[in-house]
C-alpha cells in the first residue's frame, strides 16, 4: 500500500483472541515501525478500546488517528477528551450517527453511502451545521433505509456497499471470501429499495 502512494494504513485488532492492553500496544507498535504510512487504529465491536489503552496507543510514533465502530459515544467522548489533539478522531458509524459522534469529538467521517451517493455524506454535514432537524430530514428518505438493510446483519456491511455500487452501474465486485454476495432475496430488496428512493433511474434495473 505504501509504494502505491498510500499515506495511512487502517489496522483492525487481533480477532482470533482478545489482546491484552500491553499485547495490543506491542501488535500496533510492530504495524507503526514497519511502514512509513500513519497508522490508523480502528476499534471493533467484540474489542476493548479504554482511554488509557488509546492513549497509550497515540504514544507509538506514527499512530495518527483512532476509528470507532462500538457505537459507545460515551466512551468514544471519554477517549477524545482524554488524549486530545494528538490524534485524529473519526466516526467509523457513519451518517446515522453522525451528530452524536461529532458532539463527542469526531472530526472525520467514514462513510459507506459515500460510495455511491457521496453528495448525499457532504449534504448531510452541511445540513447538519444547520440544525439537526435539517439532518434528519435529509437521512430520512434515502440513507436510513439503506443503513437498516445493511447493518441488519455484520456480514452484509461489505457486501450490501458493493451491492450498491453495482446496481448505480458503479465498479463495486464481488465480496472475497470469507464474506458472501448478498443472497438473491436480498439483492432483490436491495434494488427496490434503491429504485424506489431514486439511487436507480425507472426502467434502469441493474441487478
Amino acid at each position: 500500500a505504501e509504494s502505491c502512494g498510500a499515506d495511512c494504513v487502517m489496522l483492525l485488532p487481533p480477532y482470533l483472541v482478545e489482546p491484552t492492553e500491553d499485547g495490543m500496544v506491542a501488535y500496533t507498535d510492530l504495524v507503526a515501525k514497519a511502514s512509513g504510512c500513519g497508522v490508523m487504529v480502528h476499534s471493533m465491536p467484540g474489542s476493548s478500546f479504554t482511554p488509557r489503552l488509546v492513549e497509550r496507543l497515540a504514544d507509538i510514533p506514527g499512530v495518527v488517528s483512532y476509528k470507532d465502530e462500538l457505537g459507545d459515544v460515551d466512551n468514544f467522548r471519554e477517549i477524545a477528551a482524554h488524549v486530545g489533539e494528538r490524534l485524529a478522531y473519526v466516526n467509523g458509524r457513519a451518517e446515522p450517527m453522525m451528530a452524536e459522534y461529532a458532539a463527542a469529538g469526531a472530526d472525520v467521517l467514514a462513510t459507506a453511502i459515500g460510495n455511491f451517493d457521496p453528495e448525499l455524506a457532504l449534504a448531510a454535514y452541511d445540513a447538519l451545521t444547520r440544525g439537526t432537524e435539517a439532518y434528519l430530514g435529509l437521512l430520512e428518505p434515502r440513507a436510513a433505509r439503506w443503513y437498516e438493510l445493511r447493518q441488519r446483519n455484520r456480514a452484509y456491511l461489505i457486501s450490501v456497499s458493493k451491492a450498491s455500487m453495482n446496481a448505480a452501474g458503479l465498479a463495486g465486485g464481488v465480496s472475497r471470501p470469507p464474506l458472501t454476495d448478498l443472497a438473491p432475496q436480498v439483492q432483490e430488496e436491495l434494488v427496490d429499495m434503491m429504485q424506489s428512493v431514486g439511487y436507480i433511474p425507472d426502467g434502469q434495473v441493474a441487478r
